[in-house]
């Protein structure tokens, strides 16, 4: 991996192309090293590191020839036991070309281990050869092929790269006349300006100024009560100058303006136009992202009461969610979304429903690529998820199959009433690691 990428960024032509000789020894699908170590019931460890490393080189150097190999071990891969999160972030793309591969492969062992029992007397209970079908299954070539299409590698499995923002950080040490330039391009916020005794804040790049109640922030926010209260010298020493009095001197702030003026709204909607009943789930993540950041308690409070309603276990519109025969396809980036946002927060209420969403959603064709990025560690945690939902999957259905006999215009109803089953979710959630 060093000689990937070293050569590749000073274009060390040879040493690249000795580093792609070496790989295609163990990284394509026709290495019979490969295929032993995709059919190994019990892999080292350090192999599922290697394919994310690889996708990342792969990625960085622009090249798709180990992409496939490297997708498919990660869907088959059986041994996240031993596995030290220690890697690079995995991208919203790159995520989501993985949950289709553990889609598809969950799809496709169902009807294949519903075929090994009825080959086997008719065996569809959990078998001592199970982990021997299995092994067969994921090396068939029949099945690499089905599930590498369905992860999109019949053509060209390059994704748009994700573009990097803007940092805003900068705005924390920017020189006071690059400031005074920045303030005369401000625009004020239509609803979050009031006149009177305020702070006036200044949010994003190109800020938006907002002038809220000094005292609101003060009482509500531990961070803005330590930032208030201290006021900032001058440059040239001369005397107190207080932030946040005038246009001209506000509070620079990094945050997104529209991000800050959704938890400072919860403060003033009944001053303002009040809060939509159901409101839009981008403006519930704005608020807890900014809630958390600046412990605006009464801010997170709302929003988690308000994700209770769609993203609590015993919800029905969760459960329903579940049994959608084509669930919206900006489902899947939400749960994305939550999942960023609570560890963020430090909260796990919403992880387990999240998680499990991620491994049994099936609408990806539609999801636009998006910029969240999953940590190794939870990309870890789901796809040991994906892997208990297919091996519980392949039992289930053989079993559908032996009380009903082989029906294929059941088996999209089947697997809906499969992963909705308490039982399913029960057994799903704590290979997750969670109760």
């Amino acid at each position: 991996m060093r000689v990937l990428h070293i050569s590749s960024r000073y274009q060390l032509h040879k040493a690249f192309q000795w580093a792609q000789g070496t790989l295609r020894a163990d990284w394509t699908q026709t290495s019979p090293t490969w295929i032993a170590n995709c059919s190994n019931p019990s892999p080292p460890p350090h192999l599922a590191q290697d394919a994310m490393k690889l996708i990342a080189a792969s990625r960085n150097t622009e090249s798709t020839e180990f992409l496939p190999a490297a997708f498919y071990l990660l869907c088959v891969f059986g041994n996240w036991a031993g596995v030290t999160p220690n890697g690079p972030s995995i991208a919203q793309d790159d995520l989501i070309i993985i949950l289709k591969g553990s889609q598809c492969l969950a799809r496709a062992w169902g009807r294949t281990r519903a075929q090994y029992g009825a080959s086997n007397d008719y065996d569809f209970s959990p078998s001592a050869r199970e982990a021997q079908w299995w092994g067969e299954f994921v090396a068939n070539s029949t099945t690499i092929t089905t599930v590498l299409n369905a992860m999109g590698f019949t053509t060209s499995p390059v994704l748009p790269q994700l573009a990097m923002a803007l940092n805003p950080e900068s705005l924390k040490t920017m020189s006071t006349d690059l400031k005074e330039v920045v303030v005369r391009d401000a625009k004020r916020h239509e609803e979050l300006y009031f006149e009177g005794g305020h702070v006036v804040l200044a949010l994003g790049p190109i800020p938006t100024l907002l002038r809220v109640q000094r005292a609101m922030l003060v009482t509500q926010s531990e961070i803005f009560r330590d930032m208030l209260g201290i006021p900032l010298p001058r440059e040239d020493g001369s005397e107190t100058s207080v932030e946040g009095l005038s246009d001209d001197n506000p509070v620079f702030l990094p945050d997104d303006p529209k991000e800050f003026a959704c938890a400072v709204k919860v403060y003033y909607q009944h001053m303002l136009t009040p809060l939509p009943e159901k409101p839009d789930f981008d403006f519930v993540m704005g608020v807890l992202r900014i809630a958390s950041k600046y412990y605006f308690h009464r801010a997170s409070e709302w929003a988690f009461g308000t994700l209770r309603a769609d993203w609590a276990r015993t919800s029905s519109t969760w459960q329903g969610h579940l049994t959608n025969p084509t669930p919206p396809p900006d489902l899947g980036q939400n749960a994305l979304k939550l999942i960023l946002a609570s560890r963020i927060a430090g909260s796990t209420e919403f992880l387990p429903v999240a998680f499990y969403f991620l491994c049994v959603f099936d609408n990806w064709s539609n999801v636009a690529p998006g910029d969240p990025m999953l940590s190794q560690d939870d990309f870890i945690i789901l796809l040991k998820g994906s892997r208990c939902l297919t091996k519980t999957w392949g039992s289930w259905r053989s079993q559908r199959q032996l009380e009903y006999g082989y029906i294929p215009e059941y088996e999209a109803q089947w697997w809906k009433e499969f992963i909705a089953d308490n039982t399913t979710i029960t057994a799903v959630l704590p290979s997750m690691g969670f109760a």
